[in-house]
């Protein structure tokens, strides 16, 4: 895996709990004009992320560091530069300001939020 900017903390969110929250949210009047914000449930590097997906597949999986130019080099021309452009700033805004989990899926959906290691093992063979 290659990315710009290594200390960056996201929280990846599975599609699952995402569609769990919105299943809540359209049949109910409660939450209309609230915002809300959503998140998975640790936050975590790239190369945590790649640490844990080794650990399920049972092979060695390799992050490495770009720097921002060669970042939008590799991707600019695949998504545009300003596309590109978009997701280093996500990136660097990610770095300097880690994200932190939020209970918003265990509080609507009634159940825990998917870790990245369940979503790693449930999604292996995708990674083969």
């Amino acid at each position: 895996m290659r990315a710009p900017y290594a200390g960056a903390v996201q929280t990846p969110i599975d599609l699952g709990d995402i569609a769990a929250v919105a299943r809540v949210v359209l049949l109910s009047t409660e939450f209309s004009g609230k915002k809300l914000t959503m998140s998975g449930p640790e936050g975590l590097t790239a190369p945590e992320q790649v640490t844990q997906i080794a650990a399920v597949i049972g092979r060695e999986v390799k992050f490495e560091e770009l720097t921002p130019g060669e970042y939008l080099d590799g991707l600019a021309p695949l998504v545009g530069l300003e596309t590109a452009q978009w997701l280093l700033d996500g990136f660097r805004i990610m770095a300097e300001d880690p994200m932190t989990p939020e209970a918003t899926v265990p509080l609507i959906a009634g159940r825990p939020a998917v870790t990245y290691r369940e979503w790693a093992v449930a999604n292996a063979s995708a990674f083969h």
